[in-house]
């Protein structure tokens, strides 16, 4: 585990000198447009509904005559926050499905120039449907068993004292799975969805490293939506060969 988080963070540094390079150029500027204009819209979202959504919280517990400032802040914040977490969950849900066909062609040149070893590239239509099937597939099972686990830990959350361990567990459920995600560019030329499971649960720390580093990424204002797909993909082939050659 501890390996394969150094292994999954020193990726990252590896994948700065590929990023501005121009066979990858193209890459990154069409899919940071993608990402970031999904990011725009559900940030546009949580800043249009969140307060309201506390509001309206606080008329349906309390009663429209409510009056108390603090406790309505105090649930709007929450229902900020509530909104980050879905937003979490979407985002890089939505992002991985759409930007997929792109990502895997930039893990594929990745891989020539990491190994000097050319990979088949099968661009015709449907390998590529197929590819976008079997990426939704994942995603989708991905995404119900990660909701499992997080409704799990947000409900422990509650009881006192509990807090202090669950939120931690949070971030590293959605590091867990955006890794996976991210790895999968690399993983759908060598494994079956099953293959790619096994391989994953025997390096999971490449998976946390590599969506945290994904994850704070969309916490930097613009750019950071912007690069994070690209980015994150060449580090997760670059720590997935690594890993591979083994």
């Amino acid at each position: 585990m501890i390996t394969g988080l150094i292994r999954g963070f020193n990726a990252y540094f590896k994948a700065l000198k590929y990023l501005l390079q121009p066979f990858a150029l193209k890459y990154l500027l069409l899919s940071g447009v993608i990402s970031l204009s999904i990011f725009a819209i559900v940030m546009t979202a949580i800043y249009k509904w969140g307060d309201d959504l506390g509001v309206s919280m606080v008329e349906r517990i309390f009663g429209s005559s409510f009056t108390s400032d603090i406790i309505t802040k105090m649930i709007s914040i929450l229902s900020v926050l509530v909104l980050w977490i879905l937003v979490l969950f979407i985002f890089k849900y939505i992002v991985l499905i759409i930007v997929a066909p792109i990502m895997s062609v930039l893990s594929e040149k990745i891989e020539y120039y990491e190994t000097g070893k050319a990979v088949a590239q099968n661009l015709n239509i449907l390998n590529q449907l197929y590819l976008m099937a079997r990426g939704i597939r994942l995603a989708i099972s991905n995404l119900g068993r990660e909701l499992s686990i997080t409704i799990v830990l947000i409900t422990l959350s509650f009881i006192p004292g509990f807090a202090i361990f669950t939120t931690p567990l949070i971030f590293i459920i959605q590091a867990y799975y955006a890794g996976f995600g991210n790895l999968d560019f690399f993983m759908e030329r060598y494994f079956t969805t099953k293959e790619s499971r096994n391989f994953i649960s025997l390096h999971k720390g490449l998976a946390v490293a590599n969506g945290s580093i994904f994850l704070f990424l969309l916490f930097i204002p613009i750019v950071g939506a912007f690069i994070a797909p690209s980015l994150a993909t060449i580090a997760g082939t670059i720590s997935g060969l690594e890993a591979l050659e083994e």
